[in-house]
C-alpha cells in the first residue's frame, strides 16, 4: 500500500485481453490531468503468462510510478479482483474502471470535484459509448419482481414519475440507483464501511448490490450525463466465455442478490415466475430448457464458475 494517501486510486483487471489494459492505461495517463494525485493499480486475474507479461513489460516502458501490477494466480472474478486491488490502494476516492474503456477528456478531474462538492453522494459515474458513439445505458434500477419479471418500463411506470427513466437522456446529474459497472467512482470511505464488493458473486450484479447497501445506509448514487468515456463492452472478460454460460452466471448473481435484498416469500414468488417463463420460452426454442432447469434448482452459487477455476503457473 501507498504511504502517501492519494486523491484517486484506480483500480483495473485484466484477464487475457492485455491490449485493451494498455489502451485503457495510456488514455488515462495522457488525458488526466497532473494536478490530482492518482495511482492506477492493474490485477492481473490469472490471463495466460504471454499476456500477463505484455502488460508488465507496456508499464516498464511507460517507466511511470503511478502504475502498479499485481497477479493474482486464480480467477477470482470481478469483485474479488476490485477487492484485491483495493487492498493496495489508499486515496479519498476508488475508481473502479473496466480494463476495456478509455478517456478521450479528463473525466477523473470532474467526478472528483462532483464528489467534493457533493458529500452525501457515495458513488458516481458518466456516460458511456461505445467505439462506435453509440450510447450505452449509463444507470440501472434495483432488481425487484416488477423488473426481472414483467420489465424495466413497468418498473418504471410503477415506481412514478420521479424515476429515471432509461430510454431519456439527461444533460444534468440525476440521483440513479446504480452506475454502470464498468466506471464507479466511489468515496473510498463509504465503499470500505460496508465492506466493498461482495465476493460471492463472481460475475455481473455486484453494482448493483453494493449500490443497494449504499442507499440501505443512507448514501446516494448519481449518473453524470455531461462527460463521457469510451466502453468497448464486454471486452473485459475476454472472449472465452460461451453465451449460455454467460446467461447462467448471469441468473446466477441475480438469483442471489435478490435472495439477499428481498424477504423469503418475495424471492419464491419471483423465483416461481421467472422458472414459469423459461420453461415457456423452451417450447419455442429448446435451447432455453437447460436454462429452465437452472432456475428450478434456484441457479446455487456452488454451481458458479467461481468455483471451476484452478491455480496457475506462478509467473
Amino acid at each position: 500500500m501507498s504511504l502517501s494517501k492519494k486523491n484517486i486510486s484506480i483500480i483495473t483487471i485484466n484477464y487475457n485481453s492485455s491490449e485493451y489494459t494498455k489502451n485503457c492505461i495510456d488514455s488515462i495517463i495522457q488525458v488526466c490531468t497532473n494536478t490530482l494525485e492518482f495511482e492506477i493499480i492493474v490485477v492481473d486475474n490469472a490471463s495466460e503468462i504471454q499476456d500477463y507479461r505484455n502488460i508488465e513489460e507496456h508499464i516498464k516502458t511507460l517507466n511511470n510510478n503511478k502504475i502498479k501490477l499485481m497477479r493474482s494466480r486464480i480467477n477470482i472474478g470481478f469483485g474479488a479482483g476490485n477487492m484485491y486491488g483495493v487492498q493496495q490502494a489508499n486515496a479519498d476516492y476508488y475508481l473502479i474502471l473496466n480494463n476495456d474503456c478509455i478517456f478521450k477528456e479528463d473525466v477523473l478531474s470532474y467526478c472528483y470535484m462532483f464528489m467534493q462538492e457533493h458529500t452525501n453522494v457515495a458513488c458516481c459515474g458518466p456516460r458511456s459509448v461505445d467505439q462506435d458513439g453509440n450510447q450505452w445505458h449509463g444507470f440501472n434500477h434495483f432488481t425487484s419482481f416488477t423488473k426481472e419479471i414483467i420489465g424495466k418500463k413497468a418498473a418504471e411506470f410503477l415506481k412514478g414519475p420521479s424515476t429515471p427513466r432509461l430510454r431519456k437522456k439527461y444533460t444534468n446529474p440525476i440521483k440513479v440507483d446504480y452506475v454502470n459497472g464498468s466506471f464507479m467512482f466511489f468515496r473510498s470511505s463509504f465503499f470500505d464501511m460496508v465492506g466493498g464488493f461482495d465476493t460471492n458473486l463472481f460475475l455481473y450484479y455486484e453494482e448493483s448490490d453494493i449500490c443497494q447497501r449504499l442507499s440501505k445506509m443512507g448514501k446516494c448514487t448519481y449518473y453524470l450525463p455531461n462527460i463521457t468515456y469510451v466502453h468497448y463492452k464486454d471486452k473485459s472478460i475476454g472472449e472465452s466465455l460461451a453465451a449460455t454460460t454467460k446467461l447462467i452466471e448471469y441468473n446466477t448473481s441475480l438469483f442471489y442478490v435478490m435472495r439477499k435484498h428481498h424477504t423469503w416469500l418475495y424471492f419464491k414468488i419471483f423465483h416461481f415466475f421467472f422458472s414459469l417463463r423459461y420453461f415457456i420460452k423452451s417450447f419455442a426454442k429448446p435451447k432455453y430448457f437447460p436454462i429452465f432447469l437452472k432456475a428450478v434448482g434456484g441457479f446455487p452459487l456452488h454451481k458458479s464458475l467461481k468455483q471451476k477455476q484452478v491455480l496457475t503457473s506462478p509467473v
